[in-house]
């Protein structure tokens, strides 16, 4: 086995994941259905860089009014919407049903027709039973614990005809405010996290597959209440742990509150994201 064989880096991939039990607390709907309500509700600026980069898919030909998009992870709409007014169909998917009915919320009247919405497990999926094989001119994974490992990027790839995006993780990102909690509560992996870019890249390398690839810094400050960030961390960590979320619950609180200012916490993260863009020959 060589680093030029799809095998090598499959191996890599499910080693990383054998060592990294936050990837399971992410790819959890309870994390996601606890921060449906405010997840990218950020300024203005925020979500004109969503745009802007589905702008850039129709400038390059990638999408085009009448293409069919699968958005895996959609999350509230970040970037389904906009696919919807550039003129695609759009088949949207996410793990949390409240990310689900947040997106079907806010999609406006004259684009309803042009977006579906779906709860599914990707990790879980099967392409074929839902008629997704070969079936989009775009399949679009953006910074979501949906593609978490070499079955869900096959599974991506398996649903494409003309192009597919991924965007992840690169290298290592830290969650001060999650690594804090898990320190004080010794569970899970305290450490910084590894994202999957490095193995992302590689594997679809070797199978042929030569992605355009960019980079970009994510450094976040944001405030956030006790109460939610209580409810965001025991989801992620009763999965990492099996400890059931209403054992955590008491235990984060306590030692949020300890640390809180008027009943609100700074949360900071810092990281750097891979994007890759490729055609399916």
């Amino acid at each position: 086995m060589t680093i030029f064989t799809e095998s090598f880096w499959i191996d890599q991939w499910n080693q990383l994941n054998a060592t990294r039990s936050s990837q399971r607390g992410w790819a959890n709907a309870a994390v996601w259905n606890s921060m449906a309500e405010s997840y990218g509700s950020r300024d203005e600026s925020w979500r004109r860089a969503r745009k802007n980069e589905v702008q850039k898919l129709v400038d390059q030909g990638i999408i085009f009014p009448g293409a069919k998009v699968l958005d895996i992870g959609c999350g509230p709409g970040s970037h389904g919407i906009f696919f919807a007014e550039a003129g695609c169909e759009v088949v949207a998917v996410d793990i949390s049903e409240k990310m689900i009915e947040r997106f079907e919320s806010e999609i406006p009247a004259h684009l309803t027709s042009q977006v579906e919405c779906r709860v599914c497990n990707w990790h879980e999926m099967d392409p074929d039973q839902e008629k997704f094989t070969r079936a989009f001119d775009l399949v679009f994974a953006n910074m979501t614990p949906a593609i978490g490992s070499a079955d869900d990027l096959m599974r991506l790839i398996h649903c494409s005809r003309g192009w597919c995006h991924w965007a992840g993780w690169a290298g290592v990102r830290r969650d001060f405010l999650m690594e804090d909690i898990r320190r004080e509560l010794s569970i899970g992996n305290q450490g910084a996290f590894e994202g999957n870019a490095l193995y992302v890249f590689n594997l679809l390398v070797s199978k042929g597959y030569f992605p355009d690839l960019s980079f970009t810094e994510r450094n976040f400050t944001r405030d956030v209440s006790v109460e939610k960030m209580t409810e965001q961390a025991a989801a992620i960590l009763s999965t990492e742990s099996h400890i059931p979320a209403e054992e955590l619950r008491p235990r984060i609180a306590t030692y949020l509150r300890s640390i809180a200012c008027d009943g609100v916490i700074q949360r900071k993260s810092m990281g750097r994201s891979g994007a890759m863009r490729w055609a399916i020959n």
